[in-house]
């Protein structure tokens, strides 16, 4: 009698996982099924159920292979508790739908890390106000202030130490997806409840941009929490305007003579670009249509010397600081786990998310120094050898 030859095992696998791994692999779903040697109908079953398909443990290892993911991260349930309760963009007008599904996903790595990380630390207060009925740009970013304690006549020195300081963990997420940065920043409510306050920042070079981009997302946590309106990117601008450059004080320091050099202490001061306090300016009425439109035009007509890039894509300035890095997630993660915390551990707490996309979170926050004791949390871990340390060593 011959032995017949053994089929491949059926194993069932979360069509949630397989979408986010691909998109994190920078594919679409017809190059995935070419790359698979199957169907596009196939590959599309993959990734529609609205829980689990069974694939036969052949295909699963090509998923994995093709992915960069060990094959037990497609079988275990995505975190309920961590899918965001729709994100907020900080984005350019020419950014795709596979754009906003690949940053959705990244969110949910975010949203999975921080969640383990809190069951180990005790619970920051959370210090910033949300609106069911919003006061307005203006008055809300007041308000922000006076909580987090800033004069409303001085400028936000750290904004986002400032946003931590409220109890808003911030991360830094690779988003160039397929290899181009079309957005700055997104936010979100994540958690049981939805009532964990996240902002992710792409990594930039341009320490104006990054300071626009979180007083912008903080303003998205602010306002649109139960509600967005048509012009919310609008009221979040207004608001990251009104947050960095409070109407009092920047009244106070306008020019009577307006042009682009002695608009330049204003920018060291407030800690905005050029053309942040162009558009500040228009809108409090400091500056009028023709005067606004002369000072972009001008913005755009000259260049820097050395890069050769006009004024509006690199101003003057523009390597006089250096870009803000946030600090709180990595505080939180050395309380719960020790300096010597391994990467590979933490990752597989979090759903066997690979290290590879687990880790760019974590490189962009300052390596931590002391213990999160002003903020009340945990003793933090005591430290584990033989492993490779989340921060490096």
């Amino acid at each position: 009698m011959q032995s017949q030859e053994l089929r491949p095992r059926e194993l069932d696998v979360f069509s949630a996982r397989v979408r986010d791994a691909r998109l994190l692999a920078g594919l679409r779903s017809s190059e995935a099924a070419d790359h698979l040697g199957i169907t596009r109908v196939r590959y599309s079953r993959l990734e529609t159920s609205s829980s689990t398909v069974s694939i036969d443990e052949n295909l699963l290892r090509q998923l994995g292979t093709l992915y960069g993911f060990e094959s037990r991260f497609f079988t275990v349930a995505p975190s309920a508790n961590a899918v965001s309760n729709g994100l907020r963009f900080r984005a350019q007008r020419s950014m795709t739908k596979f754009d906003e599904e690949a940053i959705e996903v990244w969110s949910r790595v975010a949203s999975e890390l921080l969640e383990v990380v809190s069951l180990h630390i005790k619970p920051i207060p959370l210090l910033v106000p949300t609106f069911e009925v919003t006061p307005g740009p203006e008055q809300s970013a007041d308000e922000v202030r006076r909580l987090l304690g800033i004069d409303v006549d001085e400028p936000v020195v750290h904004v986002i130490r400032a946003i931590e300081r409220a109890g808003v963990p911030v991360l830094c997420a690779p988003f160039d997806v397929r290899g181009a940065a079309k957005h700055d920043a997104v936010s979100l409510w994540t958690g049981v409840q939805f009532d964990r306050p996240l902002v992710l920042l792409r990594q930039t070079n341009s320490w104006e941009r990054i300071r626009m981009s979180a007083a912008h997302e903080l303003g998205h946590l602010v306002l649109h929490r139960w509600h967005v309106p048509e012009n919310a990117e609008d009221e979040a601008f207004a608001f990251g305007s009104a947050f960095l450059m409070p109407a009092r004080g920047f009244r106070m320091d306008w020019p009577g003579r307006v042009t682009l050099a002695n608009l330049m202490p204003l920018k060291r001061k407030w800690g905005v670009s050029l053309a942040a306090l162009i558009e500040r300016a228009y809108r409090l009425g400091l500056v009028g249509a023709e005067l606004r439109s002369g000072l972009y035009k001008q913005l755009s007509a000259r260049r820097n010397s050395e890069t050769g890039k006009t004024w509006r894509v690199e101003e003057p300035g523009s390597t006089e600081r250096e870009p803000e890095a946030p600090w709180l997630v990595g505080k939180m993660i050395e309380t719960a786990y020790g300096p010597e915390g391994s990467a590979s551990a933490l990752s597989d707490e979090i759903g066997y998310w690979p290290p590879k996309f687990v880790s760019p979170l974590l490189q962009g926050q300052r390596k931590p120094k002391r213990r999160l004791q002003s903020l009340g949390l945990a003793e933090r871990a005591e430290p584990t050898s033989n492993v490779t340390p989340i921060f490096g060593r």
